[in-house]
């Protein structure tokens, strides 16, 4: 897929290299289309975040607003 300078700057990534900017546009179509690895997603992303920013503290709200998404893969026992 061959990226055009219009769709670099909808999805704000005129500053990354045109092939991670594929994969940056094909993972955001893709999410779109599925709810449920858009959620997943989120909640990796919010996970990465309590750990790259030692945001332990929010871990609790992480994990419960997981378990309200009732992602089979993100579940808690």
């Amino acid at each position: 897929m061959q990226i055009r300078t219009r769709q670099a700057r909808r999805f704000g990534l005129k500053d990354l290299p045109l092939a991670e900017q594929s994969v940056v546009i094909h993972l955001t179509v893709r999410r779109a289309r599925c709810p449920e690895l858009d959620t997943a997603a989120e909640h990796v992303g919010g996970f990465g975040e309590i750990l790259a920013h030692r945001l332990g503290h929010t871990l609790p709200a992480w994990i419960e607003a997981v378990s309200a998404s009732q992602m089979p893969g993100l579940k808690t026992p």
